[in-house]
């Protein structure tokens, strides 16, 4: 039977890792490992994940000199991993106790390299909330799995995903460090380049958590959303134009994301913006001919955002 190496980054969240780590230690799938790593927060959050080690010994902890963001995190976890599998969980959510069984069992009869399981919400009042159904819309392949992410087939949460551990440590992926927002998608999309099979399984796997510290009810810091714009500059540039049969429905998820990012976050610098677009060699994007040729009547908000550009 294969090990599993359950990766959690461990950041100021004393409240909930308990509930965490029983969810993971109680799981009907025991050939498994969890991989603790210190993020150097404030609270206390490692002395419980040091006391669930002394009595479990699949509990192992990982000590980092000083906070490096999840990123940084999760490398450092999944190069430590001795299992033949990944799995990664945020240290403030839980899993249903036969997630990893589920997942274990579709990988083997598949041989796929990354199993992907469907994501429940538990609201702050108690109640449970499908995200939605996980779907392969095109097929199983590579670029087949990234049409289904540009078309929100299937999302790029790392969680809720069980990975072959060789796609981790057999390849060097770009990391950045204290990246909070879109950290999962940057690593998720990189994976999947080095991919032959992905598969999805029809069952709920992961429960995550809302709380009033959750990221969604956090104010994003001008330094993450600049961030945010970095990754999808780096998907775009690495990702996209290397495969022909996406490149426009990257185009189409750049354009998307970046004018949503202008539109959600009003308080930071168009120009700031324009500069950071310039740098990385993707303004060249954002015209409004470019935007009526690709996107046509569907690119109306984004030719608003490009006009809205030409004046600053």
């Amino acid at each position: 039977m294969s090990k599993i190496s359950i990766i959690i980054p461990v950041y100021n969240v004393e409240k909930y890792i308990r509930e965490c780590l029983d969810s993971i230690l109680q799981q009907s799938y025991t050939e498994i490992e969890v991989i603790a790593v210190d993020d150097c927060g404030d609270d206390g959050s490692m002395a419980i994940v040091e006391e669930y080690a002394q009595n479990d010994h699949r509990v192992v902890v990982v000590q980092q000199e000083k906070n490096m963001g999840p990123m940084v995190a999760r490398e450092v976890g999944y190069n430590k991993a001795k299992g033949d599998y990944i799995f990664f969980c945020d240290s403030d959510d839980i899993l249903p106790k036969n997630a990893l069984e589920l997942l274990y069992k579709e990988a083997i009869k598949s041989n796929a390299d990354i199993v992907i399981g469907n994501m429940s919400s538990i609201e702050m009042d108690g109640s449970v909330r499908l995200w939605k159904k996980e779907q392969l819309i095109h097929g199983t392949d590579r670029i087949s799995v990234y049409k289904s992410l540009f078309e929100g087939g299937i999302n790029h949460n790392l969680c809720a995903k069980l990975f072959k551990k060789k796609l981790l440590t057999d390849y060097t992926y770009t990391t950045i460090p204290n990246m909070r927002n879109g950290e999962d998608a940057m690593l998720f999309y990189q994976i999947v380049d080095n991919c032959e099979k992905v598969v999805c399984i029809d069952e709920p796997i992961y429960n995550y958590i809302q709380h009033m510290s959750s990221s969604s009810h956090i104010r994003v810091s001008d330094e993450n959303i600049e961030k945010m714009i970095l990754w999808r500059c780096f998907l775009y540039n690495n990702i996209v134009k290397k495969y022909h049969e996406i490149e426009h429905l990257g185009y189409s998820a750049t354009i998307r994301v970046i004018s949503s990012i202008w539109y959600q976050y009003p308080y930071y610098s168009s120009r700031k913006l324009v500069d950071l677009l310039r740098k990385n060699n993707i303004s060249q994007l954002f015209t409004i001919n470019q935007v009526y040729k690709r996107l046509g009547i569907k690119g109306v908000f984004s030719t608003y955002f490009v006009a809205s550009m030409k004046y600053i």
